[in-house]
């Protein structure tokens, strides 16, 4: 299976390390050419200062250079998603409002573009390596925590960024699909390595499970506490 070629394009000056998502390790994609910066964008043309999908295709170009585009803009896009399909090879992805809500959350906006990017190549891979217009499809209007999660309100991208995964809805839709051998699986797997950094997941599981983490920290202390004092007995009396 040949990995999907993706070009980053930074768009202005979005609060987001591009270079992490380079440094990603996939086996169905790989960015390609490094991180390209537009940072002379034009004056926005749509209603409340956000960019219209028309004008965001000229500005990303047609991507011929990879299989897939992605344009990563702090500003609102076309009707305030944070996600569109531009063309069958381009798409953009705005953290307008979206970095306040990660960061309540403290979810790296790195974490959000790489969510984002296994959305955008599974959807590839399913509509057999194109963006079809039909590809919102996918999507399912509640919220499940999976990777196609609508997500009218911004917030819920929370319950899928967080803990990055696919409902037997999805994953059944998507083992029917003409996709490379072992795809879904293997998608799985690389989904669950997306995480946050380890002193945030320790901060969530303290606030989750807080009679679990005091008995913990109890255990730990009457430890450290027991095999101090066992040190200090065993130099006393050598020396």
């Amino acid at each position: 299976m040949n990995k999907v070629k993706i070009r980053l394009i930074q768009l202005g000056y979005p609060p987001i390390a591009l270079t992490k998502a380079v440094r990603w390790k996939s086996k169905f994609f790989e960015i390609d050419m490094g991180v390209y910066h537009r940072s002379d964008l034009p004056d926005s043309d749509g209603t409340d200062w956000s960019y219209s999908k028309k004008l965001l295709s000229k500005i990303i170009g047609n991507g011929r250079e990879s299989d897939i585009t992605i344009g990563v803009i702090d500003k609102p896009i076309e009707a305030n998603y944070y996600l569109h399909r531009l063309s069958e090879k381009t798409c953009v992805l705005s953290l307008y409002e979206m970095s306040g809500i990660l960061a309540k959350e403290n979810i790296p906006p790195e974490m959000f573009l790489i969510r984002n990017i296994y959305e955008v190549i599974t959807l590839y891979f399913e509509f057999g390596g194109r963006i079809k217009s039909d590809a919102y499809t996918a999507h399912h209007e509640d919220t499940r925590g999976c990777l196609f999660d609508f997500n009218a309100i911004k917030s819920d991208i929370i319950a899928s960024t967080k803990h990055v995964g696919l409902c037997s809805e999805c994953s059944a839709r998507l083992s029917q699909k003409k996709l490379p051998f072992g795809f879904v699986d293997g998608l799985e797997a690389e989904l669950k390595r997306i995480k946050k950094p380890l002193v945030f997941r320790v901060i969530d599981f303290v606030k989750e499970h807080p009679i679990w983490s005091l008995g913990i920290s109890l255990v730990i202390s009457v430890s450290v506490n027991v095999v101090s004092n066992y040190i200090y007995a065993f130099f006393v009396s050598k020396f």
